[in-house]
């Protein structure tokens, strides 16, 4: 499909099931702006999209990851109050699960790179972080995943400078008391 003027969506809702934009083509601004509280689509996809004016997705929270993977960008980006949930999903040998779980990794690379490539290295942390978390539970080993599971504990993968702090002062009461105690 291929959307000739501005493309504004506001307050949309959407069903659980599958939200695809897949090969469209948005010749002007491209505007989703939503104030609901959560989107409980299984999958929201841009894949194989063509942008050709700026892309503005606001106050956005869904329940998976939306895909961005293959989209031709050609001007500004704005994630502004994006929240993509990923959903943990355990490791097993169905076929389906292990793609969808391949699939996260790819597109939280994507939004990781666009939200760099804005400027938004707060959000491309974020992306960071739950891109590590997906690999974690899909390629990493068993015992990689739980040095993995205690960055992501101890410091949310650089997202949090109190953690590192707290412990450091725990650690530094903890082994200095047997010391005290002489």
């Amino acid at each position: 499909s291929t959307f000739k003027g501005d493309v504004l969506l506001l307050g949309c809702t959407f069903g659980p099931n599958y939200v695809s934009f897949e090969s469209s083509v948005f010749e002007e601004h491209f505007r989703f702006h939503s104030s609901m509280a959560t989107i409980q689509s299984r999958a929201f996809s841009f894949r194989d999209v063509r942008f050709n004016g700026p892309l503005s997705i606001r106050g956005l929270s869904l329940q998976c990851v939306l895909d961005l993977v293959n989209t031709s960008i050609s001007h500004q980006v704005s994630l502004q109050g994006i929240k993509c949930s990923l959903p943990l999903r355990a490791r097993d040998n169905h076929e389906d699960n292990f793609l969808s779980q391949h699939n996260d990794i790819e597109r939280l690379v994507r939004l990781k790179s666009i939200a760099e490539e804005s400027g938004n290295h707060e959000l491309a942390l974020k992306f960071h972080a739950d891109e590590q978390r997906a690999k974690r539970w899909l390629t990493t080993s068993k015992s990689g995943s739980i040095v993995d599971l205690l960055l992501s504990a101890s410091c949310n993968y650089g997202q949090s400078i109190l953690r590192p702090f707290l412990l450091l002062l725990v650690s530094i009461l903890f082994f200095t008391g047997p010391y005290t105690l002489q």
